[in-house]
């Protein structure tokens, strides 16, 4: 049996969650060795802890991260972008997909270059 590819996602919208989950849920059902474990977060203050309780076990495999997300105080997370920078360090072998609706180049192309994301996607 093969492992089981776990995946976060950060999201502050239940349905749009709901509507990863269902995609990648029918997008890996053509593979009978897949085997997804899908997670989630609807803010960061329960990301970090869903990342520091991964580390202890087993990191993530996928971080699929949307940038416009309301700032933590306690985190010092103002967006997406500071999440993502602070999970580089930390769990350097988890891929990252940035998911946004932001359409300004300027702040795409930072988003590209700070975060080096393994896949970007424009909504």
């Amino acid at each position: 049996m093969r492992k089981k590819d776990s995946i976060l996602i950060v999201d502050d919208h239940l349905m749009i969650i709901k509507g990863y989950k269902t995609a990648l849920k029918f997008g890996f059902s053509n593979f009978s060795d897949a085997n997804l474990d899908i997670d989630y977060a609807v803010d960061f203050k329960t990301a970090v802890e869903k990342i520091n309780c991964s580390i202890k076990r087993t990191p993530y495999d996928l971080i699929v991260l949307d940038l416009s997300i309301p700032p933590c105080e306690k985190n010092k997370m103002n967006c997406g972008e500071d999440f993502g920078k602070w999970i580089k360090p930390i769990v350097p072998k988890s891929k990252l997909l940035v998911i946004t609706s932001y359409n300004d180049t300027t702040r795409i192309n930072n988003v590209l270059n700070e975060l080096n994301p393994e896949g970007f996607l424009l909504k």
